[in-house]
C-alpha cells in the first residue's frame, strides 16, 4: 500500500499485495513494511518484492510483532524470530535486525536491509540503538508496572517480562554465515 502525507493526515494512494508489488525495481529509495508480514501467507515472496523495490544505496525496514496475542486482519499467520528475519534479509548487503523487549519473549522484531555495503555496521548498529531509546516515550502505564510487579510477585517474573524488559532493545549486524 503506498500512503502519502497532506496537513498531518495520511491518506492512502493505492493498495498493492505484497507478494506482487506493481512498482518498477529498484523504484523506492525507502520501504517500510510496518508490521504486515505476519499478516502476509507467501511472506518469502513479500521479503523478495521489497527486496526488488528497494533502490540501489536504498534501505528497507521491517517490523512484526512477536507476542502471541492474534490480531486477525485480515488473517494472523506467522511469528518471526529476530534471527529468522535477519536470514528472509540475506539478499541485502547489510542487515541490521533485533528485537524490543525480553530476548526469549520480545514484544516486537526488526530487520533494516541496506542496499550498499558499508563497512560500519556495528557503529551504525549502537548509534540506531542509542538514538531510539533517546526519542522514546511509549511505555507500560503505571497500573501495568504495578500489576507486573504484583503478579511477578505472586506467580513468577517469567510471566511478566515483557513490562518488566519494556526498556531493552538489542540491535544486532547479520553475518553472511549465519554467526553474530
Amino acid at each position: 500500500m503506498a500512503v502519502t502525507w497532506s496537513r498531518g493526515r495520511a491518506s492512502v494512494d493505492r493498495i498493492e499485495r505484497i507478494e506482487a508489488l506493481s512498482f518498477a525495481d529498484g523504484w523506492a529509495g525507502t520501504v517500510l513494511c510496518l508490521n504486515v508480514l505476519e499478516h502476509v501467507w507467501r511472506f518469502r515472496e513479500g521479503v523478495s518484492e521489497i527486496h526488488r523495490v528497494t533502490a540501489p544505496g536504498g534501505v528497507a525496514l521491517l517490523t512484526t510483532a512477536f507476542g502471541f496475542d492474534i490480531h486477525g486482519f485480515p488473517q494472523d499467520y506467522w511469528r518471526f524470530t529476530p534471527g529468522a528475519l535477519a536470514r528472509l534479509f540475506e539478499g541485502f548487503e547489510g542487515v541490521l535486525y533485533g528485537w524490543q523487549g525480553h530476548a526469549k519473549a520480545p514484544r516486537a522484531v526488526f530487520a533494516l536491509g541496506l542496499k550498499a555495503a558499508r563497512d560500519d555496521l556495528e557503529d551504525l548498529a549502537e548509534a540506531w540503538r542509542r538514538r531510539t531509546l533517546a526519542r522514546w516515550d511509549e511505555q507500560p502505564s503505571a497500573w501495568k508496572r504495578f500489576g507486573a510487579g504484583l503478579g511477578g510477585t505472586i506467580f513468577g517474573k517469567r510471566y511478566f517480562r515483557n513490562i518488566r524488559h519494556w526498556w531493552n532493545l538489542a540491535v544486532r549486524v547479520a553475518r553472511e554465515d549465519g554467526d553474530d
